[in-house]
């Protein structure tokens, strides 16, 4: 701002003069005192909520307190009631038969009946002449040759008979072949001098109700296989039959040490052998073979 000095004015006539060009800007003057704080402005509006922080980390756990003390056992609650009993299930499978029992003790022995009327005379006998005296301890010999040949049967005073023989030398001997037969079949059994038995079939006993202590082939003879193996089948010529020759079969004491439950003996000596019986050894020695040729073949199909 430019001040006005008088003694830089120029006397003469006054008049409207140019204004004068604009004076150079003047120093800056001292700063003056500050002046006294002003009042305290109103509080400005709450700004918004800034966003939320981010997550600290999870603080280690505390130490486990101490456990509390155990309540007491509750009382026992009452019984409930019964329920109602099922439905009867159904009756199941009949079980297998047990096997038989041990045979009882003998009963005592009856009392003596009366004896019997007589009964009617039996038929005539044969017709012929008898003889005992011939020989020592004859009981009766027929030998006459009306319904019988000369000696054909005897009966000693030892109890035993002979058919064709004098001299038996069992119970019952005969002396030639002995045969059955019917009127439509010539022979249905025959077992001549030699020992040769020939019959239209041959069973043996082998139900179930005359056998106990029955178990499997293996718990006594624990390998079936291996047993058949140590068999050898011969062919051979009989010396009782001289007829019979290219025989084929085994040597009994061959068999014997392999398997002693088919060779029979007669006081201590070897006799034959029950062929029949080693059908069973057979079976169980094919099954065997047959379950090693099933694990080859699943060996080679894998």
């Amino acid at each position: 701002m430019a001040y006005f000095n008088p003694a830089n004015a120029y006397s003469g006539y006054s008049g409207a003069g140019a204004q004068g060009a604009q004076g150079a800007q003047g120093a800056t003057g001292l700063n003056g005192t500050n002046g006294a704080q002003g009042a305290t402005g109103a509080q400005g509006a709450t700004g918004a909520q800034g966003a939320q922080g981010l997550k600290g980390s999870t603080g280690t756990p505390g130490a486990q307190g101490a456990s509390g003390y155990s309540g007491y056992s509750g009382v026992n609650g009452a019984q409930g009631a019964t329920g109602t009993t099922g439905a009867q299930g159904t009756t199941g499978a009949t079980g297998a038969q047990g096997a038989q029992g041990f045979q009882g003790n003998q009963g005592a022995q009856g009392f003596q009946g009366n004896q019997g009327a007589t009964g009617a005379q039996g038929a005539s006998g044969f017709s012929g002449a008898f003889a005992g005296t011939g020989s020592s301890g004859y009981g009766a010999l027929f030998t006459g040759t009306n319904s019988l040949s000369a000696g054909s049967l005897f009966f000693n005073s030892g109890g035993t008979i002979g058919v064709g023989t004098i001299s038996p030398n069992a119970l019952f001997t005969v002396n030639g072949q002995l045969s059955a037969k019917t009127a439509n079949i010539a022979q249905n059994f025959t077992v001549d001098a030699n020992g040769n038995a020939t019959a239209v079939s041959f069973t043996s006993t082998s139900s179930r109700v005359g056998k106990t202590n029955i178990r499997p082939l293996t718990s006594y003879v624990v390998d079936p296989l291996s047993t058949t193996k140590q068999l050898n089948a011969v062919v051979y010529d009989s010396l009782i039959d001289i007829s019979a020759t290219n025989e084929i079969g085994f040597i009994a004491e061959d068999v014997q040490p392999v398997l002693n439950s088919v060779v029979t003996t007669v006081d201590g000596t070897v006799t034959g052998i029950d062929y029949s019986r080693i059908t069973a050894l057979l079976t169980e020695a094919i099954k065997a073979l047959s379950t090693k040729i099933d694990a080859i073949s699943a060996k080679l199909g894998s």
